[in-house]
């Protein structure tokens, strides 16, 4: 299963094996977080990774992609970030908090498109 997860994506796993935390302990779940992520946001890239405990994701738009100009006119440049440092946190809850940034910022860039024309 980790072979799948690391071929729909980036995963990069940090050394935890210290303190205890297994990094794909929510197997089942950041598989759902992925389809979920691939629905809502085509053409998107994205990473996940947990290291000293805590699961980090982020996403960005594929340069080639049309929702990469949207977002550029409006001087976004990077990619949308989170970190999940509740003890209980997981990977794929990280995925889903910088899904939702992502689509909230492309909905209001589009309702303020929608508004000026």
């Amino acid at each position: 299963m980790e072979e799948a997860l690391i071929a729909m994506g980036t995963v990069s796993v940090g050394p935890d094996a210290a303190d205890g935390i297994d990094a794909f302990n929510d197997l089942g779940d950041i598989a759902a977080a992925l389809a979920e992520f691939k629905v809502n946001l085509p053409g998107w890239g994205y990473v996940f990774s947990t290291r000293y405990g805590e699961r980090h994701a982020f996403c960005y738009p594929d340069i080639f992609g049309t929702d990469t100009d949207m977002l550029d006119s409006y001087g976004f440049n990077d990619a949308f970030r989170f970190s999940d440092i509740h003890p209980n946190g997981t990977c794929a809850r990280a995925l889903r908090v910088v899904m939702k940034q992502a689509l909230l910022a492309i909905e209001i860039i589009r309702s303020d498109v929608a508004k000026a024309a």
